[in-house]
């Protein structure tokens, strides 16, 4: 996937953590999204991966970053939703899921957010 243009293209997941020590309120995930121009991270802790929690987490992120033109993430049903799907289609934000053996586009992300702590 090549991409010249800053947050034009995004890759999502959602990475589960824990335990945080020291307790950090309960959050236990961490929503992850990656620029695929400039590979630059933004994390988002999370209490739950319902797909409500996850659209308020990606409205968070954009409201920092700006709106992508296209959103790439797993098949995960958070990013799957209806819900999801609406949020997407009202920010006119296109939205692309990786196929099953194509998994090295979501190990990426992983490995860039490998060394950040949390605290």
């Amino acid at each position: 996937m090549k991409v010249a243009i800053s947050w034009n293209t995004i890759l999502n997941d959602l990475c589960i953590i824990g335990p945080i020590s020291p307790p950090s309120e309960e959050y236990r995930y961490i929503l992850t999204t990656i620029d695929m121009c400039t590979r630059f991270p933004e994390a988002v802790p999370l209490k739950d991966i319902s797909a409500s929690t996850v659209a308020e987490a990606l409205l968070e992120i954009f409201s920092r970053v700006g709106l992508p033109y296209k959103a790439h993430s797993d098949r995960g049903s958070q990013f799957t939703s209806e819900m999801i799907r609406e949020v997407y289609r009202l920010l006119d934000v296109k939205q692309s899921t990786t196929l099953p053996t194509m998994q090295w586009e979501m190990a990426l992300l992983r490995i860039s957010i490998r060394p950040s702590r949390i605290y």
